[in-house]
């Protein structure tokens, strides 16, 4: 599908006003893990930008770690926040590390069932993302609903093997035909929105278009003030580390420690970079810094921080190179205060909420020409857009760091296309529309037979039977 017939199916968003509504709507969202990731990231601020539009939201999710997560979760106690209610959790993320998918689709069917005995025919909306499955139930009990596609999940899973191919098959046909039952249906970029419509075939011919509401930052920056960055620094990491890093150039890497970022490139670049840097350049006056969400529950995690660690070594890299796993906000903040430029590396990434927290910070960013970048990074205006090679990316870090007047330009003009395009009023807006869209669906057949519910609480004690026989072997 070419881009123009993309753009022609996306909203003609209106300024938002509350008087829209009659009346405060009742919002449900359901979510499988609520971790540190972007997709975690949107919800919350959908949470937020609902409850600014003054309804009332509750949050049914099936992993919340009150020491892991982010801040606005919990209370200035440390204790998970009121409208987020957790269940399922006795209900595996995996079984033996494998059949994710279907795990993560019980979790899901176990909130939908809990939320609907706690509140049928209180609720206005329901808000879904990552798992499509749950649609199936809400369709029957004539709800209204919304589902945000971060990206097409089977094109997230392998299917190199023969065995992997016919296990995805059925759980790949249920995610589109689960999606096409959604009554309004949401994407984070026009990448993703092409992707969609060439990955669900059967349900671009039918109509169904997703509309593309851009992500936002998740906080508002401070004025870049160089006595404000290093006490920022020496609170955070200690007063020796923001010493040794407020005297050199920082070139900043956020993202999930995931084999999937392509963090290693990051490495590479930094490699050549020091390798091609001017004689006049004090030795050792660059670091790159890797810092982003850490899971210790995740093999994937361990083995990627493992690997990049290792790869310094073998570069002999290792003392200029930095790892920060889960970092909390307020470190992410002093990183992006401090740093010159932001490297982000994945490449044909859906969206990345990365580019738009340097753009806050007034930092130019460094990232591949693939994927969402491409509509949040203007090449050569707000930053650099690569070929995803080391090489590349260090033609761009030489430029920036000798030419550190360009660095500022580009912040400057990057906080601009920020507050044009992506500041939380856009995101405000968008949801509106959003929920002013799904609103005007009549929902049919509420009052759903008793018998017809009854059995799918039976089919929700069975599940949770099964769970408990799953995790008494491995456990």
């Amino acid at each position: 599908m070419e881009a123009g017939t993309a753009a022609a199916c996306n909203l003609d968003l209106p300024a938002y006003s509350r008087e829209r509504f009659k009346r405060p709507l009742r919002v449900n969202v359901i979510h499988p893990d609520l971790g540190l990731g972007g997709a975690e990231r949107l919800v919350l601020d959908f949470v937020r930008a609902s409850s600014s539009l003054g309804h009332q939201v509750t949050l049914y999710t099936a992993h919340h770690d009150e020491k892991r997560c982010f801040e606005d979760t919990v209370t200035a106690e440390g204790k998970r926040v009121p409208w987020i209610h957790l269940h399922a959790t006795v209900l595996p993320r995996s079984v033996f590390r494998r059949l994710h998918a279907i795990c993560a689709s019980l979790r899901c069917l176990w909130l939908v069932f809990v939320a609907l005995w706690k509140d049928y025919g209180k609720v206005d909306v329901w808000f879904l993302d990552q798992v499509p499955l749950p649609l199936i139930v809400l369709k029957l009990f004539a709800q209204r609903t919304v589902f945000y596609c971060h990206f097409p999940d089977c094109l997230l899973s392998s299917h190199d093997t023969l065995l992997k191919q016919l296990y995805r098959l059925p759980i790949d046909y249920i995610e589109e035909s689960c999606i096409g039952m959604a009554d309004e249906v949401v994407v984070n970029s026009y990448f993703t929105q092409e992707m969609f419509a060439q990955t669900f075939q059967r349900l671009f011919v039918r109509g169904v278009c997703p509309k593309v509401v851009y992500p936002t930052a998740s906080f508002e920056a401070e004025p870049c003030i160089e006595e404000t960055v290093q006490r920022r620094l020496q609170h955070e990491f200690g007063q020796a580390t923001a010493l040794k890093w407020s005297q050199k150039t920082i070139f900043l890497s956020l993202n999930r420690f995931d084999s999937k970022k392509n963090l290693s490139l990051a490495i590479h670049a930094f490699y050549d970079f020091s390798q091609q840097i001017q004689q006049s350049t004090p030795k050792h006056g660059h670091v790159l810094i890797i810092a982003g969400g850490f899971d210790a529950r995740l093999s994937d995690n361990v083995k990627t921080l493992d690997a990049l660690v290792s790869l310094t070594r073998e570069l002999g890299v290792s003392d200029d190179v930095f790892f920060l796993p889960s970092v909390s906000k307020s470190q992410k903040e002093a990183l992006l205060s401090c740093s010159m430029s932001i490297i982000y590396t994945p490449e044909h990434e859906h969206f990345g909420i990365v580019p738009l927290e340097a753009m806050c910070y007034q930092k130019p960013v460094i990232a591949c020409n693939s994927g969402g970048p491409r509509e949040t990074v203007i090449h050569g205006l707000t930053g650099f857009l690569c070929e995803s090679n080391p090489e590349s990316f260090a033609r761009a870090m030489i430029r920036l760091s000798n030419t550190p007047k360009l660095a500022k330009e580009m912040g400057v003009a990057a906080k601009t296309y920020f507050n044009e395009h992506f500041h939380m009023s856009a995101f405000i807006r968008n949801t509106e529309c959003v929920l002013q869209t799904s609103m005007t669906v009549q929902p049919i057949n509420r009052d759903v037979p008793g018998r017809l519910r009854l059995s799918f609480y039976i089919i929700l004690f069975t599940t949770t039977l099964l769970a408990l026989l799953v995790r008494s072997q491995y456990s």
